[in-house]
């Protein structure tokens, strides 16, 4: 028999305080038997709120079941103990494809214990978090098992009250295949609701799913399950959930989901609709939600589609919190490259083709400047001093490791990021297909070896193309996301990144200021090596999801 040898951790609240014991990382040991029947062979997770073990059924010819260790805390508990058995009886009686089995809830001295079917698959959290969104087919597929195991639930009058990613597992079949499996029905919730009374605390993991009517003390019923499943569903085609971070609860609470970018209006539509904040609002079952998720009924589909496009902001130009500006670029088709009868023309820029952009996009109207650099970097690596003036001396990693950081920073909840080829040169265009951009002199919108002075100027002096973009034409070259190819046989016509190349180059635009007059073309490329900084690199940015 194994001791309890377990850790203590305190809470305060003003007066009050408790001393709670967490689980030891080697308690219990593997090979323990619990209740003279389920002998440990080794443990498959662990969280804040219990342990869970792969274990065997002795009694029945070593079955393969999954034990779920309660904390100490919790088990020395009667009350709470008498709760979760409860809890435990009514899991039992549900009986579903789509739900986890019950076996039973049991004790051995110093533990506490459920006994429920072993899965050996991988669940939604942890699936989020290893491949980011995932794609709109499988998260229907997760939705359709989540609502059929839950559906057979309300049937029955239980509520579970804790649905989340963490919650939905796929499990392999005897026969192939995998099924959606619903865990943890009440159960997890009790355990989490008793720790949160006797702590005084709120983990934020289940927060960040409940309802607004629970998170007000209601009971949750059918209808709070629909507002968390929307929450789980929303997170998996996302990548992220529907409101965190510090105004978390308050959002929860007031805010609106924002429609997710690149899904479908519909989907979109459904999950606005099962997040209302008022209960009455929502679908009037589960099987109605999924319903307008998979969008089979056409009526249907365009009043959710009607749903997004309340919500969707304007298409417009946006300056974010560090007073960057950025130019809205809409949907459309060019010709990228360069004509054989163009003047200076490499075989890099062919062969010509169309390109088409099924979504606009936001671009930065300026290179990145000294100024802005630092507030991010914390750092001036420029040659070529001044607030205004580009940042320079920067290679493609340095502007890639900007973009990561001027996201996390973001208070707007952006991503940003390189642009790529495609972007550039459609942006550089403007709708234009001659060699430069405007009707005006060279001279007027571009900074080359002629008129330069020998250094990179500051933005915003030439005339911008007829996008409202400065300087890009000249003055730095522009680092893009892509890798080099030597032209443009096979290249993507969405314009999306080209980085499928074996070449770890990557591709530079628009010419700088130590160019000749011949190379400021809008089609002409360079490439080099993302290690290289000298003082003719620079970049500007992308918002890669612009009404997130």
């Amino acid at each position: 028999m194994t001791g309890t040898n377990n850790k203590k951790i305190s809470f305060k609240s003003g007066d009050y305080s408790l001393d709670l014991e967490i689980f030891e990382q080697n308690e219990p040991k593997v090979g323990r038997v619990l209740a003279d029947r389920y002998r440990i062979v080794r443990e498959i997770g662990r969280g804040g709120m219990a342990i869970v073990y792969e274990a065997v059924d002795q009694k029945l010819d070593d079955f393969v079941v999954a034990i779920k260790v309660l904390p100490p805390a919790l088990a020395k508990r009667k009350e709470a103990v008498a709760k979760l058995k409860q809890e435990a009886l009514t899991a039992m009686a549900l009986t579903h494809p789509n739900v986890v089995r019950v076996y039973g809830f049991d004790d051995d001295v110093d533990v506490c214990f459920l006994v429920m079917e072993y899965l050996d698959g991988q669940n939604m959290d942890s699936a989020v978090i290893s491949r980011g969104a995932l794609p709109v087919e499988e998260v229907l597929e997760v939705a359709r098992g989540a609502v059929a195991g839950l559906s057979a639930a309300h049937s029955r009058r239980i509520i579970h009250r804790d649905i989340k990613p963490a919650n939905l597992m796929f499990s392999s079949q005897p026969g192939g295949g995998r099924i959606l499996k619903v865990t943890d029905f009440g159960i997890a919730f009790e355990i989490h609701d008793t720790l949160s009374r006797m702590t005084g605390s709120f983990g934020s993991g289940t927060l960040l799913y409940m309802s607004p009517e629970h998170l007000n003390g209601e009971v949750p019923d059918e209808r709070s399950d629909q507002y968390s499943l929307a929450v789980t569903i929303y997170e998996l085609l996302a990548g992220r959930p529907p409101f965190a971070g510090v105004n978390a609860l308050q959002s929860i609470v007031c805010g609106r989901p924002k429609a997710i970018p690149g899904v479908p209006a519909h989907m979109n539509g459904a999950l606005i609709r099962a997040m209302d904040k008022e209960p009455d609002n929502r679908f009037y079952n589960l099987e109605a939600f999924l319903a307008a998720l998979e969008g089979k009924d056409e009526t249907q589909r365009e009043s959710m589609a009607a749903m997004v496009q309340e919500e969707t902001p304007q298409k417009s130009d946006f300056t974010n919190f560090l007073g960057m500006k950025f130019i809205y670029v809409s949907p459309g088709e060019f010709t990228m490259g360069s004509p054989a009868s163009e003047v200076a023309r490499w075989p890099d820029e062919g062969p010509q083709r169309k390109v088409t952009f099924d979504k606009g996009f936001l671009l930065s109207e300026t290179l990145v400047t000294q100024d802005i650099y630092a507030k991010v970097m914390g750092e001036r690596p420029s040659t070529f001093s001044g607030d205004d003036r580009p940042v320079e001396g920067v290679n493609w990693l340095d502007a890639c490791t900007f973009c990561r950081k001027l996201t996390d920073s973001s208070e707007d909840e952006l991503v940003y990021r390189l642009p790529s080829e495609a972007q550039w040169e459609y942006a550089c265009r403007a709708g234009t297909t001659e060699p430069i951009y405007s009707g005006h002199p060279l001279d007027a919108v571009a900074w080359y070896v002629e008129n330069s002075g020998n250094q990179a100027q500051p933005v915003k002096r030439r005339h911008p193309n007829e996008w409202g973009f400065y300087d890009m034409l000249g003055n730095l070259w522009e680092w893009c996301r892509d890798r080099w190819h030597d032209d443009y046989t096979k290249a993507p016509t969405n314009g999306s990144v080209w980085s499928d190349s074996k070449d770890e180059r990557r591709v530079l635009r628009g010419g700088a200021w130590n160019c000749r007059s011949r190379s400021l073309r809008c089609a002409t490329r360079h490439a080099c090596v993302p290690g290289m900084r000298l003082p003719v690199f620079g970049f500007r940015v992308v918002i890669k999801n612009p009404h997130r």
